[in-house]
């Protein structure tokens, strides 16, 4: 794929405008909270019932599987959905480029060993992406929802959520990147 900053931009939000014509709009953070539901399901196999007074004709004893007519608990329940399949694509996607791209994978390790291989960094890292959602599910979603998919939307957490990460990135990105 060529280089283009725009051609990137132009697929990239085709393949949003597709997917909410398609399906809905993209998201993922979600997907986690339907995976812990998953293994809490083993250890409590009454979290998620059958429940017709539900939208989805699912509830839970979890007030936010619940929530939203039990959508999370139906999909706690049934897990193989659309947002499942693009959590498993997003990692085969990411093996494939790192298979048969080298020479980028070649230059993400030179640029981790030139930032050391240390605990601190690793620290730094989780620490930052922990803050990045945490912002981004208090507002109402995920940073790809938020900014992609909620912003398509006109959704108004998106925009907020979205102006308030540049400025915080760049800054950041001056005070502690090279």
């Amino acid at each position: 794929m060529t280089k283009s900053w725009i051609l990137k931009g132009l697929f990239l939000g085709l393949a949003f405008y597709i997917a909410m014509l398609v399906q809905k709009p993209i998201g993922v953070s979600t997907q986690f909270s339907i995976a812990t539901g998953m293994i809490e399901r083993v250890i409590s196999p009454d979290l998620v019932f059958e429940n017709k007074d539900n939208k989805s004709g699912y509830g839970s004893t979890n007030a936010y599987y619940n929530s939203s007519g039990g959508a999370i608990a139906k999909d706690i329940a049934k897990p193989l959905n659309y947002e499942m399949i693009f959590i498993v694509g997003i990692a085969f996607g990411a093996f494939a480029a790192s298979v048969l791209m080298p020479k980028e994978r070649a230059d993400i390790i030179k640029n981790s060993k030139r930032e050391g291989n240390s605990p601190a960094l690793y620290l730094r890292l989780f620490f930052g992406g922990f803050l990045l959602i945490y912002g981004g599910r208090l507002a109402g979603g995920c940073t790809s929802g938020h900014m992609m998919s909620g912003m398509t939307q006109m959704s108004l957490s998106s925009f907020i959520f979205t102006l308030f990460l540049f400025p915080v990135a760049i800054f950041v990105a001056k005070k502690w990147g090279d």
